[in-house]
């Protein structure tokens, strides 16, 4: 049922639940690259620095000494404007934070049930590295085992192509809400993303 190649209702699930995962992690590793660590934080100050330089001070402010308009825009403004778009394009958002807790439940119960281990034990009875390849080699010298998997193949190809739809789906979604992107670059981004995906 799962494995499909023909599809169904769970597999609809875990394709989009699978997306949102990949779509809140992808963000996270990208926030914890370009916002949160701290060379990333430096570039955000420089790029920011003259606009709050210019912001608390008035008179330089209000003044056309320093800058004219153009060149304001050009070596402050626009600076500003791409770290704070970085950074509102990767913000955390409610619906990330469920997935990411949802998962992360999900992976402790399958843990728990693939080690034998519940949580009075955890920690005590896991299983080795080594023990669980010996006992994956041991199911593949199975020759019953070894057909079993063969006829799951062309579902397993059909979920994972549905999957990476699903993720392409998914940029297309985040991309037409991001309205702090151009509009003709959002329009064009989401029409690719939605492309690739069929």
């Amino acid at each position: 049922l799962f494995l499909d190649p023909k599809g169904s209702t769970l597999q609809d699930i875990f394709v989009e639940e699978t997306a949102k995962y990949g779509d809140a992690m992808t963000r996270r590793a990208l926030r914890a690259m370009l916002v949160d660590n701290a060379a990333a934080k430096a570039a955000s100050s420089i790029l920011r620095g003259p606009r709050e330089v210019l912001g608390r001070n008035e008179q330089l402010d209000n003044s056309n000494f320093f800058f004219t308009t153009p060149l304001r825009s050009l070596l402050v403004e626009r600076p500003a404007e791409v770290a704070d778009l970085v950074e509102s394009l990767l913000a955390s958002t409610e619906e990330d934070e469920k997935i990411m807790g949802t998962i992360q439940e999900l992976n402790e119960v399958i843990a728990k049930t693939a080690t034998g281990t519940d949580e009075s034990s955890a920690g005590t009875s896991a299983r080795s590295p080594s023990s669980a390849a010996s006992t994956l080699s041991d199911l593949l010298s199975d020759e019953e085992t070894r057909n079993a998997i063969a006829e799951q193949l062309p579902g397993i190809l059909t979920l994972s192509r549905r999957v990476g739809a699903g993720l392409l789906r998914r940029a297309a979604y985040r991309t037409e809400q991001s309205h702090q992107l151009p509009e003709e670059a959002r329009k064009r981004i989401t029409e690719v993303n939605k492309l690739l995906a069929e």
